[in-house]
């Protein structure tokens, strides 16, 4: 093979190498002290970070960028195991720069637990000048523990431990789970790291949170990181407040009240503080108010009042009552029949393996599932869990409302009817 051949094959391999290697690594790479940052690891590097972490922006074409690096990469060094030193192309990602509001390139900002917001450095380009910022963030981390505060560990992206920041940090990967399937009523914000009006219902947005942990969630979207989150709900300037969860037909709906907490707040408690109502099913109208326009109804048929009495009854009806109440922010429809009182019910829903008998019900879609198990509070839990993650089996049902029977309300008494012993005399049977 001749020389030329090998030249222009080495030529084509060096050329391929260069385009497989990423744009950030133009200036640092691997072998380096400096973390390079990334959307993909942002969180785990600067976000959840125990420490301070120097984080510099930078472009590689940019040429103070390219002087600083060596500077940068020592500073890296000195500082290794002490302070995190990281560089992010904010050339190629573009929207994570964006959400710190990056215009020129270097930029360097310190990300610690100790502040709530990234400062600003803006001292000198040298090493010794990095380390000594890098030194004086640590510095100022152990005092604010010392006094304390913020350990680093409780910084989360997923959810604040602390009622002083209850808001539930959103993003593409969790939103479904958390906000779509839970089956809660969820008030989620979008909104943009530079947006002033952003900033002033930063506090009143967690105010609100805590005052309604445990009862309706907050959330809030970087929509300038995730924006197709954004658009999904069609989300066209910051903030942008979607209320999930208490339409009756599933879909969100903009708040557009009052940006304070007590408004916020009185706003949410109406979504949820209802009376909670476990309705007999006395006639087709019942049905059809509980469960047409319900995402999901929840119906038990019970044993007949002799079977188990007015005490064993009222047992059963406050395990759906507890649970209801439990559930009262999803908004489901709770009803219950007397066994053998709806046969028509009974057979739609295959209710032949004897009572107490429960299913849910989507009536939009036609399909129902079954309960299996001891009816407690703990199991139909449990059913509700996997309904929601749609880990349940579900059948098609067919039922029209006019077909249900007009039946008496039942008048809360009754007495468990004993089976007399039977009577018999062994004596007279043979067994050969």
């Amino acid at each position: 093979m001749s020389m030329r051949v090998i030249a222009a094959a080495a030529a084509v391999v060096l050329l391929t190498l260069t385009l497989l290697i990423p744009a950030s690594y133009g200036l640092y790479s691997s072998s380096d002290d400096v973390v390079v940052v990334t959307p993909s690891n942002f969180d785990a590097v600067v976000t959840n970070a125990d420490g301070p972490v120097l984080l510099e922006f930078f472009a590689p074409w940019c040429g103070h960028c390219k002087s600083l690096t060596p500077e940068w990469k020592k500073a890296a060094s000195a500082l290794k195991g002490v302070v995190t030193v990281a560089a992010l192309d904010a050339d190629a990602h573009r929207d994570l720069a964006g959400r710190f509001g990056i215009q020129g390139f270097p930029t360097i900002k310190i990300f610690s637990t100790a502040t709530s917001q990234p400062e600003d450095y803006n001292g000198g380009r040298t090493a010794d000048a990095i380390v000594a910022a890098g030194l004086d963030a640590a510095k100022k981390l152990v005092r604010s523990r010392l006094r304390g505060g913020s350990s680093g560990k409780s910084k989360s992206k997923s959810k604040s431990k602390g009622k002083a920041d209850a808001v539930v940090h959103l993003d593409e990967s969790n939103f479904d789970e958390l906000v779509i399937d839970s089956g809660e009523v969820w008030m989620v914000e979008f909104f943009a790291p530079w947006c002033g009006h952003c900033k002033a219902l930063e506090p009143e947005w967690k105010k609100a949170a805590a005052a309604l942990d445990g009862k309706v969630k907050l959330g809030a979207v970087d929509a300038t990181v995730y924006t197709q989150l954004a658009a999904r709900y069609n989300v066209q300037g910051y903030p942008t407040i979607v209320v999930f969860g208490s339409s009756d037909d599933g879909e969100p709906v903009p708040y557009q009240g009052q940006r304070s907490a007590s408004a916020i707040e009185s706003y949410a408690l109406s979504l949820v503080d209802k009376p909670t109502v476990l309705t007999e099913l006395t006639s087709g109208s019942v049905f059809s108010s509980e469960c047409t326009d319900r995402k999901l109804c929840f119906v038990m048929v019970v044993p007949p009042v002799e079977e188990t009495g007015a005490d064993g009854r009222n047992v059963l009806l406050d395990v759906f009552k507890t649970l209801s109440a439990k559930r009262a922010a999803s908004r489901f429809g709770w009803i219950w029949s007397s066994a053998l009182q709806q046969p028509t019910l009974e057979q739609a829903f295959r209710m032949d393996a004897g009572y107490p008998a429960v299913v849910a019900v989507n009536v939009r879609k036609s399909r129902y599932a079954t309960f299996r198990g001891a009816v407690s509070l703990d199991g139909l839990t449990s059913f509700i869990d996997r309904l929601q993650r749609g880990k349940e089996p579900t059948a098609e049902f067919e039922l029209a409302a006019t077909s249900l029977a007009d039946v008496e309300p039942w008048d809360g008494t009754g007495d468990k009817i004993e089976s007399a012993p039977l009577d018999i005399d062994w004596d007279d049977i043979d067994i050969d």
